[in-house]
């Protein structure tokens, strides 16, 4: 996961410069705090991860991730090896898990290069 989202982040839109895995998880999480961060977002959603989710579910483009269902699944399954077809249940948790997952990793990743 660390690899697919430190290649996935880019400045190049913003015109900053981010090279190194600290400068790209901090600009991404810089981003959500400037983009989408604000009280009525913490009242209306108290969860962190989950705000951050929400965001990225908006398709910023400081990330270019999976967002159609069917790219997001082929996502899923190439990071897990799985070859052939899945069950639906599975697609479905995948889906429902999808951004919260994205999330999870970026916060973990941008906390980790800020120790």
């Amino acid at each position: 996961m660390e690899t697919f989202l430190t290649d996935a982040i880019t400045g190049e839109g913003y015109n900053v410069n981010v090279e190194t895995p600290k400068q790209k998880f901090q600009f991404v999480v810089n981003q959500f705090f400037t983009e989408f961060e604000c009280e009525y977002a913490r009242r209306r959603t108290p969860n962190y991860q989950q705000r951050v989710g929400e965001w990225l579910s908006g398709v910023p483009s400081c990330i270019d991730i999976p967002f159609y269902n069917v790219d997001i699944l082929a996502l899923a399954k190439d990071l897990q090896e799985i070859e052939g077809d899945t069950k639906k249940s599975w697609e479905d948790a995948v889906l429902k898990n999808y951004w919260g997952f994205m999330a999870h990793h970026i916060i973990k990743l941008q906390e980790k290069y800020n120790d």
